[in-house]
Parts: structure tokens; sequence; C-alpha cells
């Protein structure tokens, strides 16, 4: 679920109190400077063990969050192939449209 900070902030005493429920912290990244927060591991309540790994939601997260920098190629991939667009030439038999 994706909630304000205003919700968040209102929640967190409830969070605290349950075992099956975790705060991440996100925000898109809005500059090569910043530090990119989609491992979802920044600041969460509780504190996650060193074996948890981010659910693999990273890429629908970052574009409903506007997100404008990928980090590597296969993330540009992955946005290619989730978004249904063509990150390569396609057979002869296949025409695309104008824009790619």
């Amino acid at each position: 679920m994706i909630v304000s900070p205003y919700e968040a902030n209102e929640l967190l005493p409830v969070i605290r109190r349950n075992a099956n429920v975790t705060l991440h912290i996100y925000a898109p990244r809005l500059s090569l400077m910043n530090c990119t927060l989609e491992d979802l591991k920044f600041c969460a309540i509780p504190a996650l063990p060193a074996e948890w790994t981010a659910p693999s939601i990273g890429v629908q997260l970052n574009l409903f969050a506007g997100q404008l920098y990928l980090q590597n190629s296969e993330e540009y991939l992955e946005v290619c192939g989730f978004l249904g667009l063509c990150n390569q030439a396609p057979p002869e038999n296949v025409k695309v449209a104008s824009d790619g």
C-alpha cells in the first residue's frame, strides 16, 4: 500500500506495535546526485533483517512516482518490457509505429 507522509505519520504508532507490517520510505530519484531509495531499505520501520531483498515492484513504483533516471541497461530493458515498448530492431515481418 502506498501512503502519503501524513498518513505514514498517523499510522506510525500502529505500525510499531504490529509485527506483520513494515513501513518503507521511498522517493523518486530527481537528480543523479541523489541516492536511489528504490531498494526500500532506507529507514524501514522496524529494521529489516540482513537477508531481506526488495520485492520486484521497482519498475512499477518508479513509473508511478515519476522517477527520471534508470540505474542500468537491464532496468531500461525491464521498463521497455513492462510498457510494451520496442527496444531492438523487430523482425522484418513486424511493423512498428513511428514512435519506435
